[in-house]
């Protein structure tokens, strides 16, 4: 009986090769697709690069003080201390009943933890100057990364009361987390 003799194709070099060698081309693919679900599984998931935004904010509460007390007698002094500090691109200061927000925006390239410390240094440096109410300072550098992935908010018209609701919606967030859960493993 005489060899076989093989015809000669002359499509694409991929499909000459993935008809004459189908357990090659098999093998090939499955090397892929076990890299692609290695890397998938090794590489973290990061929505945001990793960036030192230089804003810090300085909370400060004056219980029972209306919004022109706050900003004569807490504002206008912090603003005066910090606004010194070398980088300082921009203060935004909110004067609300009891309660004041001064945001500070610095260049870029400087360091937030360094710039959140000489903040922390002038503020507490005026702090017997201030009204003998006011609360110690918050200090909070704005940090991109901690901010939430997703927000919701869930209204029920059917009149359900607020522990019904948030006790159907732990159980259904439950079993949506567990089926998400099981597919990603």
């Amino acid at each position: 009986m005489a060899p076989q003799r093989r015809e000669k194709l002359n499509g694409i070099w991929i499909s000459d090769i993935s008809i004459r060698q189908p357990v090659f081309i098999t093998m090939v693919m499955l090397a892929f697709i076990t890299f692609g679900i290695l890397s998938f599984r090794s590489t973290p998931v990061n929505l945001l690069p990793e960036i030192d935004v230089p804003i810090i904010s300085v909370s400060v509460t004056y219980p029972g003080a209306g919004p022109e007390s706050v900003v004569d007698q807490v504002v206008k002094p912090i603003e005066n201390a910090v606004n010194t500090l070398a980088g300082l691109k921009h203060i935004t200061a909110q004067a609300n009943e009891g309660s004041a927000l001064i945001i500070l925006e610095f260049e870029a390239g400087n360091d937030a933890k360094q710039l959140e410390e000489d903040v922390r240094q002038r503020v507490n440096s005026i702090l017997p100057q201030l009204p003998r109410d006011v609360r110690q300072p918050v200090y909070q550098r704005f940090d991109p990364n901690q901010s939430p992935v997703m927000q919701i908010a869930v209204a029920d018209t059917s009149g359900r009361s607020p522990l019904e609701l948030r006790t159907l919606i732990m159980k259904r967030s439950f079993h949506l987390f567990s089926a998400l859960l099981a597919l990603v493993r």
